[in-house]
């Protein structure tokens, strides 16, 4: 169960970052800011892809990207802590609870 949430958490990801940039809501007049949203999702694209073949270090690599993200978002003024804190938090659960499972399950368990 654990695997499907974490997978499932990283193609909300790739929805996030491919997607949002083109609603009215999200809308920005800054280019690079589109262009890094598109590479980010790209990234997690292919961890989720990724995450088929070897979940646990999928996964992981998931999580590290997440928060290298929120950190250098919230460090450049781009994204605040305090701006969406209850998603943010959400994620985070998802992403311990997802990696609590997989780590704590056997190898052979961790291929679905």
């Amino acid at each position: 169960m654990g695997i499907t949430v974490g997978r499932g958490l990283l193609y909300l990801l790739v929805f996030i970052h491919l997607v949002l940039p083109w609603t009215p809501a999200n809308q920005s007049d800054d280019g690079t800011i589109v262009v890094g949203a598109l590479l980010i999702g790209i990234g997690f694209l292919a961890i989720a892809i990724w995450s088929r073949g070897n979940p646990r270090a999928a996964l992981t690599a998931g999580a590290v990207l997440f928060l290298i993200v929120e950190t250098v978002a919230a460090t450049t003024g781009a994204s605040p802590w305090s701006d969406g804190w209850p998603i943010k938090l959400g994620l985070s659960a998802l992403f311990v609870y997802s990696l609590a499972a997989v780590w704590s399950s056997t190898p052979e368990n961790t291929r679905t």
